[in-house]
């Protein structure tokens, strides 16, 4: 998630510097676009992605193929005057 904060905030200087070099004031207005856009978008998708992975954590945490945690004990019969385990 930092680092889509990160490069949105960086994409609001790079990219009109990057379509100044490109295009001259046509470029300048472009990048400036894109730098704003990627600003609001990129936060946005980092927080989307921490949510989605957070919740995909959790139902796999919940819903385990781990045979040892599906394992139930089978009765048990006691016979006799010992009460002797029978299998």
């Amino acid at each position: 998630m930092t680092e889509s904060v990160f490069s949105g905030v960086t994409d609001v200087v790079i990219k009109p510097y990057e379509g100044t070099k490109k295009n001259d004031i046509k470029g300048f207005g472009k990048g400036l676009f894109q730098g704003l856009a990627g600003l609001i978008i990129k936060p946005v998708s980092g927080i989307l992605e921490l949510v989605s992975k957070t919740t995909e954590g959790i139902k796999n945490t919940m819903t385990s193929d781990d045979p040892i945690l599906k394992m139930e004990r089978k009765p048990r019969a006691f016979y006799g005057k010992f009460k002797f385990v029978t299998i």
